[in-house]
């Protein structure tokens, strides 16, 4: 009896283990949702070259928040197509989006990457990084938490 208890342990950390290892999915899924993900993002910069935010909004879980900087963050859907749109309407008309790395853990993806938006005459308005969590509901992936920041100096005060 007391013998049987360490191999039990056993048993159940290798399960445990397996278990583990399986929850996040083998390489071909990683690889589905790291082109799903490359996908939403084509029609992210899409929605910015033809000035919808509500397209972008639509990307966003219905229960996603955009957490801006120097804003409070924006919940659901449809205000994050509203404030989309509000970035769109002062003066963005094409933007770019860089990943740089994708993670993949079960139904969420952990992306980081480079952005940039450009006025009307192709000058350059703001470029920085972001982070987004992804949340998979069924098939689709959508941007659950998404976060940036400038690299742009900020602008002196007076």
């Amino acid at each position: 009896m007391i013998r049987s208890a360490p191999l039990a342990g056993l048993a159940l950390s290798g399960a445990l283990f397996l278990a583990a290892a399986c929850a996040g999915g083998g390489a071909g899924d990683a690889e589905a949702a790291r082109r799903a993900i490359a996908a939403v993002n084509t029609e992210f910069v899409g929605a910015v070259a033809l000035g919808d935010g509500a397209a972008i909004g639509r990307l966003y879980a219905p229960d996603g928040q955009a957490l801006p900087p120097g804003m409070d963050p924006v919940q659901g859907q449809v205000e994050i197509g509203t404030f989309w749109q509000r970035v769109l309407d002062s003066g963005v008309k094409t933007g770019a989006l860089e990943t740089g790395d994708v993670e993949v853990r079960g139904d969420l993806a952990f992306e980081t990457g480079r952005y940039s938006l450009n006025g009307a005459d192709g000058g350059l308005i703001d470029n920085g990084k972001y982070v987004v969590v992804w949340r998979r509901t069924g098939s689709t992936w959508r941007l659950y938490r998404d976060i940036w920041n400038s690299s742009r100096p900020p602008t002196p005060a007076g």
